[in-house]
C-alpha cells in the first residue's frame, strides 16, 4: 500500500494483517457449528430458534477473537526489543468476560428450556 500523503511504501508495521480476520472467520464457522450441534441435541432438532442462536454465540466468540488477537511481531521488531513483553489480562479484565459468558450461558439454557416446554406442550 502507499501512503497517500508521501508517496511512499507503508512500513510493514501499518499494514493490516489478514490472520486477525482468518482466526475470527475460522472461530465463527467453528463455534457455531459445534453450538448448532449441541444445542439442536438439547432441544430436540435444530429449528430456526435454535440456528439463530448458534450464530449469535459464534458472532460474539468472532468478535471476541478478533479483539483479543494480537498480530505477530516483524523480525527486526524482535530483534530491536531487548525483553520480550507478555501482558496477561488483569483479573478484572477476566472477571468481567467470565460473567459475560455465565450470563449468555444461563440466557441459552433458559432459551433452550423455553423452546423444550413449547415443544412437549404441542
Amino acid at each position: 500500500m502507499l501512503n497517500s500523503a508521501r508517496g511512499t511504501p507503508d512500513p510493514p508495521q501499518a499494514r493490516p494483517s489478514g490472520m486477525k480476520w482468518l482466526s475470527a472467520g475460522l472461530i465463527f464457522v467453528n463455534f457455531s457449528t459445534v453450538c448448532g450441534l449441541i444445542l439442536g441435541m438439547a432441544a430436540n432438532g435444530l429449528g430456526q430458534p435454535v440456528a439463530v442462536a448458534s450464530l449469535l454465540l459464534g458472532a460474539v466468540a468472532a468478535i471476541f477473537t478478533y479483539l483479543r488477537t494480537s498480530d505477530p511481531k516483524t523480525k527486526i521488531d524482535i530483534l530491536d526489543s531487548a525483553e520480550p513483553e507478555v501482558k496477561l489480562p488483569s483479573d478484572e479484565d477476566l472477571d468481567r468476560v467470565m460473567a459475560f459468558f455465565e450470563k449468555m450461558w444461563r440466557r441459552l439454557v433458559a432459551m433452550v428450556q423455553k423452546m423444550q416446554k413449547e415443544i412437549d406442550g404441542k
